[in-house]
């Protein structure tokens, strides 16, 4: 799986293209497509590290995706 993530806190600089392991559903769960994704406010203030709001790293933002 490919997501775009950063293992540091920053400017846009720090966002890269990560690779992990493939997710496999568990019961009751299933794998979707993605076709589109976007990211929230929040997620540009989590990259910069605003104090109070602790991410573990690396960290890849939760977007609003459109899925099949």
């Amino acid at each position: 799986m490919w997501a775009v993530g950063f293992e540091k806190h920053g400017d846009p600089g720090v966002l890269k293209v990560m690779e992990f392991p493939d997710l496999r559903p568990g019961p009751g769960e299933v794998i979707i497509r993605v076709l589109a994704t976007s990211l929230n406010r929040i997620d540009t203030i989590v990259r910069r590290g605003y104090p109070g709001i602790p991410v573990k790293l690396p960290h890849v933002p939760v977007p609003t995706w459109l899925a099949t």
